[in-house]
């Protein structure tokens, strides 16, 4: 009879383990395709300098920051770095963009309360 329970927890184990994967395995895709769409939106705004193209790199620059920012799989010395330029870029492009600037602001106060100068990106 032993055997079956042991058996039985290690199985439980494994299923209660599969979400958590699955979480990790998500937040990597969601870094991967948030930095894709960034640097197609970047590149084509580099060629055409066009209004609709502007725009639609500040939609995925603040959509990449956001998933940075947020991601469980990034460090904090990796993720606020990289989501805070990723916000100031976002401001040098859209001065009025209040979201960025609020992001901006967070992770300055962030770095401030732990006694250290925000980077600059």
């Amino acid at each position: 009879m032993m055997p079956a329970i042991v058996a039985l927890v290690l199985f439980q184990g494994e299923i209660a383990s599969a979400p958590a994967t699955n979480k990790v395995d998500q937040a990597r895709a969601e870094l991967k395709s948030g930095e894709a769409a960034y640097q197609s939106a970047k590149a084509a705004y580099a060629k055409s300098k066009s209004e609709a193209d502007k725009r639609a790199l500040v939609e995925a620059a603040f959509a990449f920051g956001e998933v940075v920012v947020l991601s469980p799989v990034l460090r904090p010395m990796e993720k606020y770095p990289q989501a805070l330029g990723l916000f100031r870029e976002v401001q040098e492009l859209d001065p009025t963009h209040a979201k960025a600037k609020e992001w901006d602001d967070q992770i300055v106060m962030i770095y401030k309360s732990l006694g250290k100068e925000p980077p600059t990106p």
